[in-house]
C-alpha cells in the first residue's frame, strides 16, 4: 500500500471523543496565549472540566455551542476588560452558548465555582451573653425576701416596706404571689389588732386582766416577728424551683 493510500485512510477515519476533546483544547490553548495569566487559567480549566464530563454527541454539541476557540478567547478578553482590574472576571461573561439546561447543570464553569466558594457559609461570631436587669436576677429576689422577712425586725415598718419594694420589682414571682405576700402581713395585723381590742374590751369589766389573753399591743409585735418571716418562707418555697424570671410565667 502506498503512502498516499495510508494518508487517505487516516483522513477518512472518524475522530474519537478523546481526539475531538484534545484537538479543541489544543486550539483553545493557542487562542488564549495572549490573555492575562489568571484569566487564561480560569478559562482553560473551566472548558476542560466541562468537556471532560461529556461524551459522543453531547461533546460534539457542546463544542459546536462554544464555537471557535479564538472567539471564546476574544469574548473572555472583552469580559475581563469590562470587569476592570482587581476583579475576578468570568471567562464566559458576555459569551452566549446554546447549551441545554441539563448540561449547564453538569458543567462546572469557573464563575460558578467562584460563586460557590463565596457562598460558603461563614461562621457566625459568638453572641454575647444576655445581660439581665438587676431586678431579673436570682440574687435580687433572695435579697428581697430576706429584707421582707427580717427587715421589719431590724428596722420596724421601714425595713418591711423596703422588702415589699424589692419583692414587687423582682421578676421571679407572679403578680398574684406578690399581691398576696404584700397584703397578708397588714391583713394579719388588722385581724390581730381587732382581736386584741375585743379581748381588752371583754376584760375591761373584770378586776384583773386574764394573763392568757393578749394585750392590746400584742399584734404590733406578732406581725413583724411571726407573720412577715412566715410569708418570706412561703416566697422562698415559690422561688426554689425557678432559675430565670421566665420560670415564674410557666
Amino acid at each position: 500500500m502506498s503512502n498516499d493510500d495510508t494518508t487517505n485512510d487516516r483522513r477518512h477515519t472518524p475522530l474519537t471523543a478523546d481526539d475531538e476533546r484534545t484537538a479543541y483544547l489544543a486550539a483553545l490553548d493557542e487562542a488564549i496565549g495572549g490573555l492575562p495569566h489568571r484569566l487564561a487559567v480560569e478559562l482553560r480549566a473551566g472548558v476542560g472540566e466541562e468537556l471532560a464530563c461529556l461524551e459522543g454527541d453531547e461533546l460534539r454539541a457542546r463544542i459546536t455551542a462554544l464555537g471557535d476557540p479564538i472567539e471564546v478567547a476574544s469574548a473572555a478578553a472583552i469580559a475581563g476588560r469590562d470587569e476592570g482590574p482587581g476583579t475576578s472576571a468570568s471567562p464566559f461573561a458576555g459569551y452566549s452558548t446554546n447549551l441545554p439546561p441539563a448540561h449547564v447543570g453538569a458543567a462546572a464553569l469557573p464563575d460558578q465555582a467562584a460563586g460557590s466558594r463565596s457562598a460558603a457559609p461563614t461562621q457566625l461570631a459568638p453572641q454575647p451573653a444576655q445581660v439581665r436587669a438587676l431586678s431579673e436576677t436570682r440574687g435580687y429576689a433572695v435579697a428581697g425576701l430576706i429584707t421582707f422577712g427580717v427587715g421589719g425586725i431590724v428596722l420596724p415598718v421601714i425595713g418591711w416596706l423596703v422588702g415589699c419594694v424589692l419583692v414587687a420589682t423582682s421578676g421571679f414571682w407572679r403578680i398574684s404571689e406578690k399581691v398576696w405576700a404584700i397584703i397578708f402581713p397588714p391583713l394579719a395585723l388588722l385581724i390581730l389588732a381587732l382581736l386584741s381590742w375585743l379581748f381588752s374590751t371583754v376584760a375591761g369589766g373584770q378586776d384583773s386582766a386574764n394573763p392568757l389573753l393578749p394585750g392590746p399591743h400584742a399584734s404590733i409585735l406578732v406581725t413583724p416577728i411571726l407573720v412577715a418571716p412566715l410569708t418570706a418562707v412561703w416566697l422562698l418555697l415559690r422561688l426554689r424551683s425557678r432559675r430565670i424570671p421566665e420560670d415564674a410565667q410557666g
